[in-house]
């Protein structure tokens, strides 16, 4: 975990070289970034800095007021909205398509070599934004953990 506050979590830190070798699937939840100064995108560069460069396949979109209520699938561009109860997910519209393109651009290009398969075998890391007040990022860290195959 790594937080927009108080940075990235010591037990990420002292496992990081370990995981890396060992090539261990691992995906990193962003948290508080609804909170502070740095937001999700500023704290995914910064992981880049001090870990290893991470993907984004999902941004998160705001409230009129600044608040996260979605998150856009950068994949797909569906959009999952957490501000109605219960949560729903649409096709996004063209001025969001508009606004993401550059990064969907980088998502695609990073997966052409393997897809996520690469996260599989440990090679690529996905930071997913994560707010727990809301649910938002659960079904998205999920579906990476669900990639993983059981070793029973």
């Amino acid at each position: 975990m790594a937080s927009t506050v108080t940075g990235v979590d010591k037990n990420l830190t002292d496992t990081w070289q370990n995981f890396r070798e060992n090539y261990v699937p691992t995906v990193i939840a962003v948290l508080d970034f609804e909170n502070g100064e740095v937001d999700f995108e500023d704290m995914s560069a910064i992981l880049g800095k001090m870990l290893e460069p991470v993907l984004t396949p999902y941004l998160v979109l705001h409230e009129d007021s600044g608040k996260p209520a979605a998150l856009i699938n950068l994949e797909d561009l569906s959009i999952t909205d957490y501000s109605t109860q219960p949560v729903s997910t649409r096709d996004s519209d063209i001025e969001h398509k508009e606004l993401v393109k550059d990064f969907a651009d980088e998502l695609k290009e990073s997966l052409v070599e393997g897809g996520w398969e690469q996260f599989v075998q440990g090679l690529i890391i996905p930071a997913i934004p994560f707010l727990l007040e809301k649910q938002m990022g659960i079904t998205q860290i999920k579906r990476f953990l669900d990639l993983v195959p059981s070793r029973s």
